[in-house]
């Protein structure tokens, strides 16, 4: 009888051990899943005390050059620039030299002598969620990028833009390696300039990136209302989210 007794005994206490293991792990799923939230309202929050911060450069920059928007890119060139490149006088104008000088920070171009410094969380390009190339230290990779639909051969005044509460300023864009938002995107080349094949999305579960819109407010959208099926921009315009082009009539696929 006592040895029978002295066997139930050993096993409850095997049963309690397990149900502790158990809710341990329960416990520390639910604690891993608040930590991954809390770390994505935070990257997210950065991203968009950064997007504030371009539109407010934006701003001045209109000011000071009544009202006509910056370059997008080196002329000729879409892909990410390199250091140099983004140093020559002849890159001055373009928004990431222009705008963060006028809201005393560095431009691209004054990276030249410590390109990883471009990277870092005092530089008004930094993007926490961003996942950055290998060869992050040979050129800029833009997590951010201005719509490359606004002044597709020439910079125009903000005037022209009809809808500018929901026509695109910059976006969040993705970098090379990252994972694309729609499957009929092409590869994320992280250049200056972009518009719907190279959004990116960075939060809710990889549904929703930040945009920055022409009237000056940041907001999270859902990729489904920026992105087609096809990996383009959804067409007509008035069926996605946002606008493109200054004219929301026109194709921004064109």
């Amino acid at each position: 009888m006592d040895l029978h007794r002295k066997a139930s005994a050993r096993a409850f206490t095997l049963v309690e051990v397990l149900v502790v293991i158990a809710i341990i792990a329960v416990l520390a799923g639910l604690i891993l899943s608040a930590m991954a939230g809390i770390v994505q309202t935070r990257n997210k929050t950065v991203s968009t005390n950064g997007l504030q911060q371009f539109c407010a450069g934006f701003g001045m920059y209109l000011r000071e050059h009544d009202n006509q928007l910056p370059l997008d890119s080196i002329p000729g060139s879409a892909a990410p620039p390199d250091w140099n490149a983004a140093a020559a006088s002849s890159a001055s104008e373009i928004w990431y030299n222009a705008i963060p000088r006028l809201s005393s920070k560095r431009g691209v171009g004054d990276y030249v002598a410590r390109p990883s410094d471009f990277y870092a969380k005092d530089s008004m390009f930094y993007c926490p969620a961003a996942v950055l190339p290998a060869d992050k230290l040979t050129k800029a990779y833009f997590p951010f990028a201005m719509n490359s639909k606004l002044c597709p051969t020439e910079p125009i005044r903000m005037t022209a833009i009809e809808r500018p509460e929901r026509t695109v300023l910059f976006e969040e864009e993705g970098l090379p390696g990252e994972s694309i938002f729609n499957p009929n995107q092409p590869a994320y080349t992280g250049q200056s300039n972009a518009y719907a094949p190279g959004f990116v999305a960075r939060y809710a579960s990889k549904k929703s990136g930040l945009i920055a819109f022409c009237d000056g407010h940041v907001e999270g959208v859902d990729g489904n209302g920026i992105v087609s099926k096809g990996g383009n921009a959804i067409s007509p315009q008035d069926q996605g989210l946002v606008y493109w082009t200054p004219d929301p009539a026109t194709d921004p696929n064109q």
